[in-house]
């Protein structure tokens, strides 16, 4: 007799929506800390350097020194696009593994997304509105705040942009959809996006997986076209690129692991994929370092992407043993990476405009920005030790104001 084949959406559920990665390895940990905490610093360093040091094409003669200076500093976007795949690796393994136990809330989902991203938002939007305030009076008049010091990532007159309709607009994620970002705090463009993808990847699963009843992923799959609908109105295919960076990570999290391939080989292939990595950034932006920060998505952020996805899968699979120093260095650098990147820039514009105008790149500027770097990651990690540190206390407290109570299988923490 021939085996009946299994019902399509039986299939689907068990070959492609089980997520293959349980608990990952100490290494693994480790590495995926490191990843999330040199992004962000790496978008520090970015803005850092635009708001600080002249452009590259306003130097006459780039020496080699120089030359490297402006290319290591100038890869905030492609850091970005990092933190967008591990995103998609993270928050993507809070949707699947609850489809596949059986155990999916959206209530809870949306309960944990909201209070992860809230918690530090609404008081960096506060802090920006206040430092903004001073600094535009204290400084006034300001090129840097009034958008007219020449800089990319800062165009636009920051007083305007402080205004209770752009914050409300801010704080519900709807920045460069229908309000501007925020003040001076630019950056917060990619919040927008990864909101919204919060939303649109779970309609994505509901839709796939037959375990829900025939309504339920109906109004999935309507909501999944109203969200890309939204988005290509109001932002083109912008969005939706980075929603493609986006689930890169999320495949990961459903990949059988290399179990045929040595512990030692799979090192050595996370190594070579970091050079693949570094290769792809040489190739794309090695011609003209001294460029300023781009906008958008396009083919290469993909690339880069998926070569970055190479590296993590290599990663997450890593066994073998690390530093504690190593450990604890990208544990803690992660655990402040979200909270430094959504505070880091009104601290560096009310510093800027404190100089008064841009350095060349010389020893004792670059001596002297250094300083100045620290000042932000300080900031930074006191806002985490009032706010952040205290996520999960305040998730509590929101299930209960909503009336969830903890699942049996323990599912109340979510990695993000």
């Amino acid at each position: 007799m021939n085996q009946m084949r299994p019902h399509t959406g039986a299939w689907f559920r068990e070959k492609l929506l089980c997520p293959r990665v349980g608990a990952l390895s100490t290494a693994a940990s480790a590495h995926l800390d490191m990843f999330r905490g040199s992004a962000a610093l790496l978008v520090l360093v970015a803005h850092w350097r635009m708001l600080l040091f002249l452009d590259g094409s306003q130097i006459k003669h780039l020496t080699v020194g120089l030359y490297f200076f402006y290319w290591a500093t100038k890869l905030g976007h492609q850091s970005v696009i990092i933190f967008f795949v591990l995103s998609g690796f993270l928050v993507g393994r809070t949707v699947l593994r609850p489809v596949w136990v059986g155990g999916w809330s959206a209530k809870r989902y949306m309960v944990h997304r909201l209070t992860r991203l809230e918690v530090v938002l609404i008081p960096a939007l506060i802090l920006c509105w206040i430092l903004d305030e001073t600094g535009g009076h204290l400084f006034n008049p300001s090129a840097v705040y009034m958008g007219t010091a020449g800089l990319v990532v800062l165009p636009y007159n920051v007083m305007q942009h402080i205004k209770l309709h752009i914050f409300l607009g801010n704080i519900a994620f709807l920045q460069t959809i229908y309000v501007p970002t925020f003040g001076s705090n630019n950056p917060l463009w990619s919040l927008t996006n990864e909101f919204w993808y919060y939303a649109l990847f779970p309609c994505m699963v509901i839709f796939l997986t037959t375990g829900f009843r025939r309504i339920q992923r109906l109004i999935a799959l309507t909501l999944a076209l109203i969200f890309v609908g939204f988005f290509w109105v109001h932002d083109g295919d912008g969005i939706l690129r980075g929603f493609l960076c986006w689930l890169l990570g999320a495949v990961l999290a459903v990949l059988p692991p290399p179990a045929a391939i040595a512990p030692r080989i799979r090192r050595m292939a996370m190594v070579i994929a970091a050079l693949l990595l570094l290769t792809q950034l040489v190739l794309t932006y090695a011609p003209a370092p001294f460029n300023l920060e781009k906008g958008g998505f396009d083919q290469s952020d993909l690339i880069l992407g998926a070569i970055f996805s190479v590296l993590m899968y290599f990663s997450l699979h890593d066994s073998l043993s690390v530093s504690d120093f190593y450990r604890k260095t990208a544990k803690f650098s992660a655990s402040v990476s979200y909270t430094l990147y959504l505070t880091h820039m009104p601290v560096l514009v009310f510093l800027a405009a404190w100089l008064g105008k841009r350095w060349y790149p010389s020893l004792q500027h670059l001596s002297d920005a250094v300083g100045i770097l620290c000042i932000p990651i300080v900031y930074a990690i006191g806002i985490w030790f009032l706010f952040e540190r205290r996520t999960d206390t305040l998730r509590r407290k929101a299930e209960a104001l909503v009336g969830l109570r903890e699942s049996a299988d323990g599912m109340r923490k979510t990695s993000s």
